[in-house]
């Protein structure tokens, strides 16, 4: 049977949508069975989880169960804007406790319960630990000094089963940002590029490490690729009716606003994203007011940009606000902070400072060395059995076909404004990680993976289709020299 008589071949939307999803969809499932296979495993826990299951228990029953804003709890750790990450990604590790594990939330105090001065608030914050630890059955104060079996012993790090619920929902989180990153690399690349970055982006061990962890850094992940993908697709949507393309631009504020919600180093890409708008915005008009009289603008692309950019300016700010209360009562705290205070957080001396660890990264000449050794050696699927670095060579002949394919093929004419803002959020991840990496800590490295593993797809792909023409090449050599023979 030949392809074209298939049933689904001569339908090019039933095609496509197959094409698109059903690679994807076959290694999401196979990796989410491997994935969920020892959730309960405590042997390779992260010290941290500990600290991240209790806080997102704490966090989600006080702002959905509770609705109780008043907690100390609160400003005991959104004191100091930039100190603690946003609570979206401890959200998601509360609800995976709550309705993926049926664990109960806390009750909510009574208004006769509530401290009516300042006096009491203490108490009042020690009870609802407490509460929290009654349901988890241990408590936050997690002692590095000791391995998990003895802090579990001592009741600071949670059992198996507690550790399997809460990281239900990080899987769950895993497999959505290797979904979006499919779909981003599909609208750019293809369908075998995309296909070839999800296997390794599925299989690559420090996203199967951090998929498999109760922890904040994949939950950013899925939110601001999710953020990227719909800022890509907006761009490229600006012909489309009113009612979608409204729709695509509402779902990239939207998505930008869970990213810096999650964690603040998303604020890099997501400003890098408006400088792009605002740019192109620029342009447009300018070639409207100043260009030709006759240029048609169908599509009111000038509009259309500038809606975009209030819809990423507003609504990422209004979900940022409504999702830390602790910013109810001073909406403008994070504008409070001294500019020697700003100063000192952008150069990690207050990071550093907090953390109070040894070992700081002080030279940006050891963030890069390191960055590039976690990506080679720590994050390799073939390190062990390749020692010259295969995915170096890889990543390099990636970046060279990728760079000549915008220069001279024909990538950045067919999409220039979605090239422009996928290329220009790449580099500002890449620069602002290895530029702000405090310790050598992989997670601080994990934002660099997408990116690193696109490279390597588009390396794989450019080698197989080099050696396919030149297999196509030699049989068609061949095959006149076969002829001249017989002739």
């Amino acid at each position: 049977m030949k392809l074209e008589t298939l049933p689904f071949r001569s339908d090019p939307l039933r095609f496509r949508l197959i094409a698109t999803w059903v690679p994807a969809l076959i290694a999401i499932v196979f990796a989410g069975g491997l994935y969920n296979r020892d959730l309960e495993s405590t042997l390779d826990s992260h010290g941290d989880e500990a600290k991240w299951i209790f806080a997102g228990k704490m966090y989600t029953d006080l702002f959905f169960s509770c609705h109780d804003l008043e907690n100390p709890y609160w400003f005991q750790h959104f004191g100091t804007f930039g100190h603690y990450n946003p609570p979206v990604g401890k959200y998601i590790l509360g609800f995976s406790l709550n309705h993926l594990g049926g664990i109960a939330p806390i009750e909510p105090p009574s208004e006769l319960n509530k401290p009516q001065d300042e006096r009491n608030r203490a108490l009042w914050g020690r009870q609802t630990v407490l509460a929290v630890k009654d349901r988890l059955g241990f408590s936050h104060q997690y002692n590095f000094a000791h391995g998990p079996k003895w802090n579990r012993v001592k009741g600071s790090a949670p059992d198996g089963d507690i550790l399997a619920l809460a990281r239900k929902g990080n899987v769950l989180a895993g497999l959505g940002a290797a979904l979006a990153i499919y779909l981003l690399v599909r609208y750019l690349l293809g369908w075998g590029i995309a296909s070839l970055t999800i296997v390794l982006l599925l299989a690559n061990p420090t996203f199967v490490s951090f998929s498999c962890w109760a922890t904040t850094d994949i939950p950013a992940l899925l939110f601001t690729w999710l953020g990227i993908l719909f800022s890509v697709v907006s761009l490229g949507s600006l012909h489309r009716g009113w009612v979608k393309w409204v729709g695509f631009s509402s779902m990239t504020g939207l998505a930008w606003g869970l990213a810096i919600s999650t964690k603040l180093n998303s604020l890099a890409p997501w400003i890098t994203f408006l400088g792009i708008v605002f740019v192109l915005s620029v342009f447009r008009l300018s070639r409207k007011f100043f260009g030709s009289a006759s240029l048609p603008d169908p599509n009111h692309e000038p509009l259309r940009l500038g809606l975009l950019l209030l819809c990423c300016v507003v609504i990422p700010p209004v979900v940022f606000f409504g999702l830390n209360p602790f910013l109810y009562h001073d909406i403008l705290q994070p504008f409070h902070q001294s500019p020697n205070k700003i100063a000192h957080m952008l150069s990690l001396k207050e990071v550093i400072e907090g953390f109070g660890l040894p070992g700081s990264l002080t030279t940006h000449w050891e963030r890069w060395r390191l960055g590039f050794d976690f990506l080679y050696r720590e994050s390799s699927l073939t390190h062990p059995l390749c020692s010259i670095g295969l995915e170096f060579f890889l990543s390099v002949i990636g970046c060279v076909g990728l760079v000549w394919n915008l220069t001279w093929g024909k990538l950045c004419r067919d999409k220039p404004r979605e090239w422009m803002s996928f290329i220009g959020i790449s580099l500002s991840i890449w620069f602002s990680t290895l530029f702000w990496v405090p310790y050598p800590w992989p997670r601080f490295f994990l934002p660099l993976i997408p990116v690193y593993t696109i490279c390597i797809a588009w390396g794989c792909c450019s080698i197989g289709q080099v050696t396919l023409w030149g297999i196509r090449k030699w049989i068609r050599k061949l095959g006149r020299s076969q002829t001249s023979g017989n002739l």
